[in-house]
C-alpha cells in the first residue's frame, strides 16, 4: 500500500506541475494575443483552460500503464483514484495560491478580473476531468473488467 501512496503522490504532484506550466503557456500565449491586437480587450484563450486537466489525465494514465506492470490491477486503480483525490485537493487549495506569486502575476492579463478567472477556470475543469477520471477507476475497481483488476 506504500507503494501506491508514493506513486499516487508523485502522479498528482506531476500533473499539477504541467498544470502550473499550461497556466503560464496560457499567459504567454494571451499576452502574445493582446500584443496584437494593440492591448485591446480581447477574450481570453479558452482552449488552454478546457484543456487544463488533460496533463494529469496523461500523467495519470503513465503511471497507471507502469503500475499494472509492477502491481495488480486493483492496485494501479487505487493509486488512480487516490491520485485523482489528490490532485483535486492541490488544485482547489493550492492552485490560487501558486497563481498569486510573483513570476505568474507578472504575466497575468492587464483586463480587469481577467487572470482570476481564468486561474478559475482551470480549476475547475482540472478538478472536473479528475473526478471523472476517478469515478471511473473506481467503477471499474468496484465492478470490476475483463482483465482490468486481476
Amino acid at each position: 500500500m506504500g507503494k501506491i501512496l508514493i506513486r499516487s503522490f508523485f502522479t498528482s504532484i506531476a500533473g499539477f506541475v504541467f498544470s502550473i506550466l499550461l497556466l503560464l503557456a496560457e499567459l504567454r500565449l494571451d499576452r502574445i494575443y493582446s500584443a496584437d491586437m494593440n492591448r485591446a480587450t480581447a477574450g481570453i484563450l479558452v482552449v488552454p483552460l478546457f484543456a487544463a486537466g488533460i496533463p494529469f489525465l496523461v500523467t495519470d494514465s503513465i503511471s497507471r500503464h507502469i503500475a499494472r506492470r509492477k502491481l495488480s490491477g486493483k492496485d494501479a486503480l487505487i493509486g488512480s483514484i487516490c491520485s485523482s483525490l489528490l490532485y483535486i485537493i492541490l488544485m482547489i487549495f493550492a492552485f490560487g495560491a501558486v497563481a498569486d506569486t510573483a513570476p505568474v502575476v507578472d504575466l497575468m492579463p492587464d483586463r480587469e478580473m481577467a487572470g482570476g478567472y481564468m486561474v478559475l477556470l482551470m480549476q475547475l475543469f482540472a478538478a472536473i476531468a479528475a473526478g471523472i477520471n476517478m469515478i471511473i477507476a473506481s467503477a471499474v475497481h468496484l465492478f470490476g473488467g475483463p482483465g482490468r483488476t486481476s
